[in-house]
């Protein structure tokens, strides 16, 4: 089984994000030195998306919208990806879900999950 490894990055100074297809890791030779970079936040594509097929990535707001609430933001540990609030692994609910926003960008409702 292969899974799509791909990052997208919040930069930090320029307060913009960088998708994956337009982060260009060969730019930035040698890799180990880019995530040093300490303006970059990387995200990593978590290898599901929700319920409109959008990708899902650490750090993303996810919404719960047969409840009408937010469930909390994505995060690695352990070796699974986790949405805080429910304290539940991603894979249980990424198909009752959509992306709706991140931490980075959408800072205000992200302290309001936190």
């Amino acid at each position: 089984m292969s899974r799509d490894i791909k990052f997208r990055a919040w930069d930090d100074k320029e307060k913009i994000m960088i998708s994956a297809d337009d982060l260009a890791f060969e730019e930035y030779a040698p890799l180990v030195e880019l995530f040093k970079c300490s303006t970059l936040k990387f995200m990593q594509y978590t290898g599901f998306n929700d319920d409109s097929d959008q990708e899902i990535y650490e750090g993303d707001i996810l919404y719960f919208e047969e409840e009408g609430e937010f469930l909390g933001y994505v995060y690695w540990l352990d070796g699974s990806y986790w949405v805080s609030g429910v304290e539940e692994v991603l894979v249980d609910w990424n198909k009752a879900c959509r992306v709706a926003g991140n931490i980075y960008e959408d800072v205000e409702r992200y302290k309001q999950l936190d």
